[in-house]
């Protein structure tokens, strides 16, 4: 038996105004899904884009690609955005 819930990843965000998990109101407590809102996930989110920016025009493979199949195809299209390294 579960005696309690806190929930804030759905099936579909954000859940429909009917949906059935709204009429658990004694024991659930459902928050929209804000993990990503702390300052220091912020700050990693923005310094880890930063990082990636520079290591494509550095003309090295960026860190985090949600793809792996496009890694040929994101270094074919930012070669030119290239920097030289005599102008680091």
């Amino acid at each position: 038996m579960i005696a309690g819930a806190a929930l804030d990843v759905y099936e579909k965000e954000p859940p429909e105004k009917d949906n059935p998990l709204y009429t658990l109101k004694k024991n659930v407590i459902l928050s929209p899904h804000c993990a990503a809102l702390t300052q220091e996930c912020v700050i990693r989110m923005a310094t880890g884009a930063a990082e990636g920016v520079v290591d494509v025009l550095s003309g090295k493979r960026p860190q985090f690609i949600g793809q792996p199949r496009c890694r040929e195809e994101v270094k074919q299209r930012t070669a030119r955005f290239t920097l030289r390294r005599s102008l680091l």
